[in-house]
């Protein structure tokens, strides 16, 4: 009979340790005697039941940012020598909902942790409640972030509130990752249709201001609160957001997580992580719309304009059915038919994808309202992947939908079964390609999601012009501050229109020039190694990829071992670190970069296993 028991306990741990992840080491190690450099996601076991999918969400981003990450539970946590800890792991991060109660000694053991160096962000709900569910007076975080994230006793049922969320300047903006357009004038988040976003967040307040570096602010009828700050305490800092980013994420809203993320452990902490761009260099995707036979003069219009060119990839997507609205009203682009040459023309410049389902409104319409289930769906697709496969004479593996309708219960298991890799979304608004979540599940491991990269509360110049009427110059800068947000950070933002946007308009109010000139600086960009231009497709692929090395920092010496393996191959792979706290590596069928107080090391070998010895400061 015990040795029946000792099995089972041996699969379940080791099932836990699966659902973990590929990123996630084994947690039988003693955390405190760890060689490898990594970050720390804790949570409190009586919440996983609740909150799992937090540490799924929070997990997922992660891994898609190059980040080595242990989940670890409490009680080994503490377990830990919190001093030998912040060596090998010198950033904890207490997420939300899974960290809500925590164990009175864990303020002590943080203290500690902090004193020695290192870091935590703690993240809306962290350590409100004691272990047995009761709301604290005072958090056991609250005295090391100088924040009291829920006063329950005063505050009551508003101690869990929605707000604006608005920034302390344009550089405490640029600092939190957030991109040009996701920002109205007064420096609130806004969203794709939405105009300025409501978010929940704590009734949190300061409590302590010595050193307190408040980002961004929670606007609400009683005042504003602090949303997102950050102190120095011991030899560490101390972080804390009020949104609850694991949540959003988990629930098709990317961007608070992955941009705070990327701020706190990046930028923050200077750690070092593989990149998830080709090559190290950041890009754009261009992903046009094809609807109807409106596009027909167009297409040639913008091949002799040279808005789409070669050695600038696009991704263009075509509704191919000869009907619009209705069966029969002869309103479509007719793939097959009389808009066939017209895609031909447009095929060897472009990477073609699909557009919904044969009649571009009759679909939106039908599936939005129910009325088309997955035997409708699917029909209207085959036809329309079997038509433009048939002219293009490649497969189709990019799909958008039209007006925007994907409900993701329905379309994600059909995408799938029909070999797309990727697809343009209006969720996770201005956020970079991901693997998608919706109702706190990740939808696939197969598909990467495309968020559209909005300007406020539009996004194609067709709403540009008819909507807020926004000048020429204005959509200029925005298109260049997407180029420069993209090269900076090293990282994918899809912008979307359709052709016909930029040649009909009103007045004034023409993009076209705009347009060209942004598209000449990509070419200078481009050719001078700094950003790129891809297809959805390609990123997918890449991202893909990258998510299949196996990778380790390995404090060796003062210095660090990067170890990479993957079985697909290493080339066009690159990580990067902090130029200020190692010698920038060399070695054969390595390139490295050093700028924006990173090396950036790109690795140019076909090869599948990399060992890269990287010299202390």
């Amino acid at each position: 009979m015990r040795r029946t028991v000792m099995i089972v306990l041996v699969v379940i741990g080791c099932l836990l340790v699966a659902w973990h992840g590929l990123r996630t080491v084994d947690r039988t190690d003693r955390v405190a005697d760890r060689t490898d450099l990594r970050v720390l996601l804790a949570y409190a076991p009586s919440m996983l039941d609740e909150y799992g999918y937090v540490l799924d969400a929070w997990r997922s981003v992660m891994e898609e940012e190059g980040v080595a990450v242990e989940v670890l539970d409490m009680y080994t946590l503490q377990d830990a020598d919190p001093s030998a800890v912040a060596v090998s792991a010198p950033a904890l991060i207490l997420p939300d909902g899974v960290c809500r109660s925590l164990f009175s000694s864990f303020g002590p053991w943080v203290e500690s942790y902090l004193q020695a160096g290192g870091s935590i962000l703690a993240v809306h709900d962290a350590g409100v409640r004691s272990q047995k569910g009761a709301y604290l007076p005072r958090s056991w975080l609250a005295g090391v972030t100088g924040v009291l994230a829920v006063d329950y006793n005063d505050l009551g049922d508003a101690s869990f509130t929605t707000a604006a969320i608005r920034f302390e300047d344009a550089a405490a903006a640029e600092l939190c990752g957030i991109p040009p357009g996701k920002l109205d004038e007064t420096l609130h988040l806004t969203g794709y249709g939405y105009g300025r976003l409501e978010y929940p967040v704590t009734g949190s307040r300061v409590i302590d201001s010595y050193g307190l570096n408040v980002l961004a602010w929670a606007e609400t009828p009683a005042g504003d609160l602090p949303a997102v700050t950050v102190r120095r305490h011991g030899e560490g800092l101390a972080g804390y957001v009020s949104l609850p980013l694991g949540h959003l994420k988990a629930h098709a809203d990317d961007l608070p997580l992955r941009s705070l993320l990327r701020w706190w452990l990046f930028d923050e902490l200077g750690l070092p992580h593989l990149l998830n761009v080709e090559n190290g260099v950041g890009a754009v995707v261009f992903n046009w719309h094809i609807d109807s036979n409106s596009e027909w003069t167009v297409i040639d219009s913008m091949l002799r304009d040279g808005l789409v060119r070669e050695g600038l990839p696009t991704s263009v997507h075509v509704c191919a059915g000869a009907d619009l609205n209705e069966p029969g009203d002869a309103m479509g682009f007719d793939a097959g038919g009389r808009g066939r040459g017209y895609l031909e023309r447009l095929a060897p410049l472009a990477e073609i994808g699909s557009h919904g389902g044969w009649s571009h409104n009759l679909f939106a319409r039908e599936v939005a309202s129910g009325r088309w289930g997955e035997s409708e769906v699917r029909d209207a697709l085959r036809r329309n992947i079997e038509c433009l496969s048939g002219v293009v004479s490649r497969p189709i593996v990019e799909y958008s939908a039209p007006a925007g309708v994907h409900p993701p219960q329905l379309m994600t298991g059909i995408l799938e079964d029909f070999g797309f890799t990727s697809y343009y979304f209006t969720g996770d608004g201005g956020s970079a390609p991901n693997r998608s979540f919706a109702d706190g599940a990740m939808l696939s491991t197969e598909l990467i999601a495309f968020p559209v990269m909005p300007l406020r509360d539009v996004a194609s110049f067709g709403e540009m012009e008819s909507g807020p009427g926004l000048a020429a110059a204005e959509v200029a800068d925005w298109l260049q501050g997407v180029s420069d947000f993209c090269e900076h950070q090293r990282t994918v933002r899809l912008v979307y229109s359709h052709p016909y946007n930029l040649y009909q308009y009103h007045g004034d109010l023409n993009y076209r020039p705009a347009f060209s000139a942004w598209l000449d600086d990509l070419e200078r960009r481009r050719d001078a190694g700094l950003l790129s231009m891809t297809t959805m497709k390609d990123h997918a692929a890449f991202l893909q990829r990258m998510l299949n090395v196996e990778f380790r920092w390995v404090r060796d010496r003062g210095g660090l071992r990067v170890e990479l393996h993957s079985e697909e191959g290493l080339a066009g792979i690159s990580f990067a670190l902090p130029a200020a706290r190692y010698q920038p590596p060399s070695g054969e069928g390595l390139r490295t970069v050093t700028s924006d107080a990173w090396h950036v090391v790109v690795i140019e070998d076909e090869t599948v296993d990399v060992v890269v010895d990287c010299r202390g400061r």
